[in-house]
């Protein structure tokens, strides 16, 4: 059975993010909140890129994301 998203318990990125953000521990409520919202933009950049699950991102999907 192959899980999605790191088996992080759901099928969203944007949520499996927050979801895997939130159970680090290490890591205050602001700082959960801050990075989330990055991801999330992460995530709405991604989609259109034909990637809706975190096994497909790539050093060169961070690289073309970082260039955009």
């Amino acid at each position: 059975m192959s899980t999605r998203n790191f088996g992080l318990g759901h099928r969203e990125m944007a949520r499996a993010g927050r979801i895997a953000l939130q159970t680090r521990g290490a890591l205050s409520f602001a700082s959960v909140a801050t990075l989330a919202a990055r991801w999330e933009a992460f995530c709405e950049w991604a989609k259109p890129q034909g990637i809706n699950k975190m096994e497909k991102i790539t050093r060169s999907t961070l690289r073309d994301y970082g260039q955009h």
